[in-house]
């Protein structure tokens, strides 16, 4: 079968193992599950028999049915035939062609917010301070090609959510703003030299909205704090070429997707369009359907529900919830009798999956 892709990535290259899963194969050979199945089917024609018979229907008519059945047994092996990859089985490494990316996700830092068990601002400042630290040896071990870093909304607490802010935020909004921003050029400046290459990626969230009063907000998703805090940091790293790529969702939409330089797609998204966290997979579900931004991503990255959680979405996809780094949330922890460990979450990705998970 010349016309094969299986076929002649066996001509030209190596036999294939065929034990390995088939989506690992369509990867390896660059095409589709369907034509390592069909290529399968071509040569262990045997192993798969077309069957057909004639029944006498209720009405008299003579209908055709058919099935498809195994007819040779499953070659038979035993431990001597493992013996010699068992020894090796110690010694096995991923196949991977280069180093990948590493992704932080910064995540509801929501500079301002005081009153909690965690304390105020100078609280969350410190633990930034200790996860970054935590994120500098890692990255000083792993060498990624690229490190990307998430703001994935609620940077900073806002004083328009509901009405107890004025008494609970230790921050003006003015001053929410300008140490939020200070906080992210100076991890920028400490991630810049750990890689190659340096990406940071914005998405719009409900604390980050501009607002004129309480759950008031006249504009569209594109005005928001977290964005301008984006933009201002631009300008600054383009007047002085620090080297770091900025992305951000298009206008109007609320969903930014990056391609990592391992060959990931990232879809970022803060999540509060979903409703709940239990809703997250259809929402994203939808978004696939409906082709919308990020629909064809590896990895999606969620927010707003302040806790980690690892879903599947169909075909080997994950999303991604991420941890808070702010000082908690005494309402909610009363209100249902949970709470989460605070941190960055971080991962690794490489050639669409990822690994190394864990909270900084």
């Amino acid at each position: 079968m010349t016309s094969c892709k299986v076929c002649l990535y066996e001509k030209n290259h190596e036999k294939l193992n065929w034990s390995l899963p088939n989506t690992r194969i369509a990867d390896m050979v660059d095409c589709s599950e369907s034509s390592v199945r069909r290529h399968k089917q071509h040569i262990e024609p045997n192993r798969r028999v077309r069957r057909e018979w004639e029944v006498l229907t209720k009405d008299g008519e003579i209908q055709t049915l058919r099935s498809y059945a195994v007819e040779e047994q499953a070659p038979q092996i035993s431990y001597t035939d493992l013996h010699e990859s068992l020894s090796d089985f110690s010694w096995y490494s991923p196949d991977s062609s280069g180093p990948g990316s590493e992704v932080f996700c910064f995540a509801y830092a929501q500079i301002g917010k005081a009153m909690e068990i965690g304390g105020g601002t100078e609280e969350t400042i410190e633990r930034i301070k200790e996860s970054l630290s935590r994120a500098v040896n890692r990255y000083q071990e792993t060498q990624p090609a690229e490190i990307v870093f998430v703001d994935g909304g609620d940077i900073i607490e806002n004083c328009f959510n509901t009405p107890k802010q004025l008494a609970t935020n230790d921050l003006s909004l003015p001053d929410q703003i300008q140490t939020a921003r200070r906080i992210v050029l100076e991890i920028l400046k400490i991630l810049r030299p750990l890689a190659p290459k340096l990406t940071y990626i914005a998405v719009p969230s409900n604390h980050g909205e501009v607002r004129i009063g309480a759950k008031n907000a006249p504009w569209t998703s594109d005005a928001d704090w977290g964005l301008h805090i984006q933009e201002a940091i631009q300008d600054v790293s383009e007047e002085y070429d620090l080297g770091i790529t900025f992305v951000r969702p298009d206008e109007l939409e609320e969903t930014a997707v990056h391609d990592t330089v391992d060959g990931s797609r990232l879809a970022v998204t803060h999540g509060h369009q979903a409703g709940s966290q239990d809703s997250l997979k259809k929402w994203i579900m939808g978004q696939d359907h409906g082709r919308r931004p990020g629909w064809d991503a590896d990895i999606w990255i969620t927010n707003h529900f302040h806790n980690l959680r690892v879903t599947t979405i169909g075909n080997g996809r994950f999303a991604i919830g991420t941890t808070s780094i702010d000082p908690g949330s005494l309402w909610h922890s009363k209100g249902t009798g949970e709470s989460s460990k605070p941190g960055i979450t971080a991962f690794s990705t490489f050639a669409g999956e990822w690994q190394n998970l864990s909270v900084l």
